[in-house]
């Protein structure tokens, strides 16, 4: 075999005759299990959600914010740290012999953190129709994710409804004579 480089398969037992190992080994297989398995192992390290996954798109609202969570659980930290780091940026710039600012002003900043997150706003739009009468009108329109600014969009309303109003006399066609 070692000379000619022939397996002499002719004889009595060749039914017993086992030449397996020269056949070069399938490993797509077994390559296959294990990046999927490093793939699952990376999203559960970094506690990260596989957005890819078949699972995850055909779930529903609730289970999303469950699938989520992992993923609102880090930003909410991090958004602390950041807030943590600003404060103490503040405090010493506060406490400069030459800042305009008091060494207690930095106590009043308050930080507005926004995340990039899809939102369903029909499903908005509706907890903030339910939620009329029980709670105030800002109140309601803080639960709208368009609204990016409450105050602002509130003063436009009510110019809305008072330029709406302006040069309404309440008797119809009939003309006031001074």
């Amino acid at each position: 075999m070692r000379d000619s480089r022939i397996i002499n398969m002719a004889g009595e037992d060749t039914d017993k005759l086992i030449i397996e190992f020269l056949s070069k080994p399938s490993s797509d297989e077994t390559q296959e299990n294990l990046i999927n398995r490093l793939e699952k192992l990376i999203f559960q390290m970094s506690m990260v959600a596989n957005i890819n996954d078949e699972n995850f798109r055909n779930s529903s609202g609730i289970s999303l914010k469950y699938k989520l969570q992992s993923m609102l659980n880090l930003a909410a930290t991090k958004e602390r740290k950041f807030a943590s780091g600003m404060n103490r940026r503040w405090k010493l710039i506060s406490n400069l012999p030459n800042s305009k600012l008091s060494a207690d002003d930095w106590l009043g900043i308050e930080y507005q953190f926004t995340r990039n997150m899809p939102a369903n706003l029909l499903e908005e739009t509706e907890i903030a129709k339910n939620m009329q009468g029980i709670t105030s009108e800002e109140t309601q329109l803080k639960v709208l994710s368009v609204v990016e600014n409450v105050k602002d969009e509130l003063e436009r309303k009510q110019k809305k409804t008072d330029n709406k109003f302006d040069g309404y006399t309440g008797l119809g066609d009939v003309s006031v004579d001074e």
